[in-house]
């Protein structure tokens, strides 16, 4: 097994050096790589992209900034806090944690994956609707999860809950299926 770790990682030094040494291509003009450096670097537009279809779309930042504003004066589903209550929420999980190690739910190993030490404040963003119109797109407000505090303990979850899933008569597991239970009904 050594000498195979060895030889593997002679091969990736190789390819690193070859490459290293290589003239990087770019798939786009000059005109065009300048023209997106400049969209970069303005300070009035917001680059985002759309929430359907791939598109890339490009905002005047004023009106996604009241837009955003708008969206989070919604008092029937935001609550404006007074502090950030993450310090509260990492003692509460980390007991819900400790306590699923004691009723046996999650193993040493397993509880070490759940606890979180530095969790981040997850973040709102917002991805324009361009199918819906143009000017200005509405937007569907995102809350990015990713190595916020119960990111962990919903991947458990997901791994626990996904094999009971897949057995329930209503799982459908993609659009094909759909489709294909749709036509097997209206052949019959």
């Amino acid at each position: 097994m050594d000498l195979f770790q060895d030889l593997v990682e002679k091969q990736l030094l190789l390819l690193y050096q070859e490459q290293k040494g290589t003239k990087k291509h770019s798939n786009i003009s000059k005109k065009h790589k300048l023209t997106l450096e400049h969209l970069r670097d303005r300070d009035d537009i917001v680059i985002k992209m759309a929430d359907k279809g791939g598109a890339v779309v490009v905002l005047d930042k004023l009106a996604y900034k009241n837009q955003m504003e708008d969206i989070l004066s919604d008092e029937t589903t935001y609550k404006k806090l007074t502090k950030n209550p993450l310090h509260d929420y990492q003692l509460l999980y980390a007991d819900i944690v400790s306590r699923g190690k004691d009723l046996g739910l999650f193993s040493t190993q397993q509880t070490a994956y759940l606890s979180v030490e530095s969790p981040i404040t997850p973040i709102i963003h917002a991805l324009p609707k361009i199918h819906k119109g143009l000017n200005p797109p509405p937007l569907r407000p995102i809350v990015s999860g990713i190595g916020a505090l119960t990111e962990r303990m919903v991947e458990w979850l997901d791994f626990v809950i996904q094999p009971l899933v897949l057995r329930t008569p209503g799982y459908l597991r993609d659009t094909g299926e759909v489709l294909r239970n749709f036509h097997d009904k209206i052949c019959m």
